[in-house]
């Protein structure tokens, strides 16, 4: 072999890393243009708005006093880890003082603070010069149980009258991404991230990755493991199980609803917990003396809706069952009309301030009638 062709491979390899490099930095230029930027929101604060929570039942929570730009939206934490004001532990003489929970639609993602519905009822009775305080405690990713274990460390000491728990379809599994992203903090902090390119790649990975963690974490065998404290039998109830069966004998017909959240409603581990954070709630409240309100948000779409409403007919089941009342909004969501509620048009969990609106003037009338009217 000659020397001209022992050097055209090395020729040939230079040729291709060199046009490698050149193709990437034309995609990193292409898409600083455009303005792409997936982690800028967590690069800008994310981390320090989250952190891994003492509490086990918690897992995570939100940093006393963080601020920044995450999830669609301005997040300031008051000094006692929630995203409201600043309130004074003890009550103003003839204060009504609700608390809410919930996940992020109650924290409210895509959002300012004052067009959460919890933020609206309190302005609702502000226009009508009644001193109702609505401390709002929702996180976003909360499950019922984190929601409970929140009021339980921090709400209690606020000594509310009322607990109104946000409820959405997916608060029953183990789906939230957040605990992995504060993990991944540090990594996401590296220079390299900064990188456009870097950061397609990474979310495209991040993307199949918790897809996959979702799954993992929900199957039987995973979910029992991880939740062996938090998970009560529910076998032996009749009414339950009608209304599971109703539920099952629903997806036969409508095989196309089956989506992430439904099969959980068919799983006696998932309500069993559910169940657990339920009789929790209860035991608080019969200690402290708070009233339970909840309210079950709809998912906003016009299909698949007898299999949702399926889906909470079960779970409005394990409401009843401990005593606590509840709302459904559906009804006054339909007449909206479910499109005009969407805060983007492929989001189908999240309200936008409509909606919240639409909440808050619910909770308002069965708060009204039922308990200041006392």
């Amino acid at each position: 072999m000659t020397k001209k062709h022992q050097r055209r491979p090395i020729s040939n390899l230079l040729l291709i890393v060199f046009s490698i490099v050149i193709t990437c930095m034309i995609l990193e230029v292409i898409l600083r243009a455009v303005g792409y930027h997936p982690f800028k929101e967590l690069l800008n604060g994310r981390e320090l708005i989250l952190r891994p929570s003492e509490i086990k039942e918690r897992t995570y929570e939100a940093t006393p006093n963080a601020e920044g730009s995450a999830w669609g939206t301005q997040v300031k934490i008051n000094s006692y880890g929630f995203r409201d004001r600043e309130y004074r532990l003890e009550k103003a003489s003839g204060v009504y003082r609700i608390i809410t929970i919930g996940d992020s639609i109650t924290f409210g993602n895509f959002l300012p603070a004052e067009d959460v519905y919890p933020e609206q009822l309190e302005a609702l009775y502000e226009a009508e010069g009644k001193h109702v305080e609505v401390l709002n405690l929702g996180l976003g990713g909360y499950n019922t149980l984190q929601e409970v274990s929140t009021l339980e460390q921090i709400g209690i000491q606020f000594a509310p009258d009322l607990v109104v728990v946000g409820y959405c379809i997916n608060d029953i599994g183990d789906t939230s991404p957040n605990l992995r992203y504060i993990q991944a903090a540090q990594k996401y902090g590296s220079s390299i991230y900064h990188l456009r390119l870097i950061q397609l790649i990474q979310s495209r990975l991040d993307k199949l990755n918790l897809s996959e963690y979702s799954r993992k974490i929900n199957s039987h065998a995973r979910f029992v493991r991880d939740n062996k404290d938090y998970i009560v039998d529910v076998g032996d109830d009749q009414e339950l199980n009608n209304r599971i069966n109703h539920l099952r004998l629903s997806l036969k017909v409508d095989k196309k609803a089956l989506d992430y959240f439904v099969p959980m409603y068919l799983s006696q581990p998932h309500l069993g917990k559910l169940r657990y954070a339920l009789e929790k709630l209860k035991t608080l409240q019969d200690k402290y003396g708070f009233h339970v309100i909840v309210v079950t948000i709809p998912v906003l779409t016009e299909n698949h809706q007898d299999i949702y409403r399926a889906v909470y007919n079960v779970v409005e089941h394990e409401f009843y069952r401990v005593g606590f009342d509840v709302i459904n909004v559906y009804e006054v969501f339909e007449s909206s009309g479910f499109k005009r509620l969407l805060i983007r048009e492929w989001d189908n969990i999240h309200p936008n301030k409509r909606g919240h609106r639409l909440m808050a003037n619910q909770l308002y009338e069965a708060i009204s009638s039922k308990f200041l009217s006392q």
